[in-house]
């Protein structure tokens, strides 16, 4: 099936080769006895020539950091630990199973360090540990749910931080203090491009259909508003060519192949979303929110269990499939071995991977998917607590951020 004719952007975000941080009020670790002086053999710049790979991965439930080429983003961050409540909807709370892989609180990566306007990048290439590098430039929320951009992060994070978002969730972002001209609200099939000054890369976001609820239920929340409108993403990672002095520019032509990852967000399985196979027939990689979260005393499911995801790995024909958002909390009912078994008895055993909470795997546009340990563009070998504590000991207004 050929490619549709492909639409210009309904939005263009271009990002600027530093920015501020991502979190304020962040609480710094001791670091008593440790030396305070910097490190010397350290990269002054990004490489000019980074890999042509980008790189997944998942912290838990529905949160996972991807890079591509110099810019990395967020989707649906939720770092609430085992015990904490969610508020899903009037009465409805849910409890947290399972801790994310990296605790906002207690790990202190440093995922950027600017001092004196030269940007330090420094990198984990062990899924055990947490993800550094480059700092998180925009989040990608497919519905405003505490369990998808909960209290914690609502609180921490920079109100000035790009989000792409449905409209409502950006409305309600809106009103929560986040600038709105730093807010990006997508309907279904519209998108947006995203490119950073001094880096080749484009990432264009794509809104798909999405639905909580179908049917006479989905009729109903329409008029009750107790589940919130979700969508999907389309998300297509390219590299440009033709920019000046070497670098590319958001009017650079595309060059090579581009790579397609599709986020299902929370949605259940429904006919609407066979429309994406249509406008996009080719899916290198999908990331299916599982999990069959059902609200309680309606006894009502409104993410797709482990059959469901089976039927879209089906209808859409993804080359792979990853399972994210699953026994994390305790209204998930579909556990992520019921979708292996699944999975297993469909015949599709080689479409999916499974990722463990932390690890990182690696796409690219020629090679595909392939998971473990996968080096990035610099290894620096230093210590992550000497780069803080030189930066609290040198007022400049340096900043360090911790960022999980």
């Amino acid at each position: 099936m050929s490619e549709p004719t492909s639409r210009p952007p309904s939005q263009r975000l271009h990002l600027p080769r530093d920015i501020s941080p991502t979190f304020v009020h962040y609480p710094h670790h001791s670091s008593e006895g440790l030396p305070l002086s910097l490190p010397l053999s350290l990269p002054a710049e990004e490489p000019k020539e980074p890999n042509n790979h980008g790189t997944l991965q998942w912290v838990g439930n529905a949160t996972c950091i991807i890079e591509w080429r110099g810019i990395r983003f967020m989707t649906d961050p939720n770092f609430l630990h085992q015990g904490d409540h969610v508020h899903l909807g009037p009465g409805i709370m849910a409890i947290r199973l399972l801790d994310p892989a990296i605790d906002m609180h207690d790990v202190p990566p440093v995922d950027f360090i600017r001092m004196h306007l030269v940007t330090f990048n420094v990198s984990s290439i062990s899924p055990s540990n947490a993800t550094i590098g480059l700092l998180i430039r925009f989040y990608l929320l497919s519905h405003l749910h505490e369990d998808h951009f909960d209290h914690v992060v609502s609180r921490h994070l920079r109100p000035t931080m790009p989000i792409i978002s449905t409209p409502n969730a950006i409305f309600s972002l809106h009103d929560s203090g986040f600038r709105a001209d730093r807010l990006f609200a997508l309907h279904t099939w519209e998108s947006i491009e995203i490119t950073k000054e001094g880096s080749d890369a484009r990432i264009t976001v794509s809104a798909m259909p999405g639905q909580h609820v179908t049917g006479l239920v989905g009729f109903l929340n329409q008029y009750a508003k107790v589940l919130p409108p979700v969508m999907g993403s389309i998300v297509e990672f390219e590299r440009l060519g033709g920019g000046e002095n070497g670098e590319s520019s958001s009017v650079g032509e595309a060059v090579g192949k581009k790579f397609r990852m599709y986020v299902t967000g929370d949605t259940l399985f429904y006919d609407e979303l066979k429309e994406i196979h249509t406008r996009f027939p080719h899916i290198d990689l999908a990331l299916l929110h599982l999990g069959g979260t059902t609200l309680p005393i309606i006894n009502v499911m409104v993410t797709m269990d482990a059959q469901q995801g089976v039927q879209l790995i089906h209808a859409l024909q993804p080359e792979t499939s990853i399972p994210i958002h699953t026994d994390d909390y305790d209204l998930f009912k579909s556990g992520m071995a019921e979708f292996v078994k699944a999975v297993e008895e469909a015949g599709l055993t080689d479409r999916v991977v499974y990722l463990k909470r932390g690890e990182e795997c690696a796409f690219d546009p020629e090679g595909g998917v392939t998971v473990g340990t996968v080096g990035r563009r610099r290894e620096v070998v230093v210590s992550l607590m000497r780069w803080a504590e030189y930066a609290n000991n040198n007022d400049d207004g340096s900043d360090v951020v911790m960022m999980m």
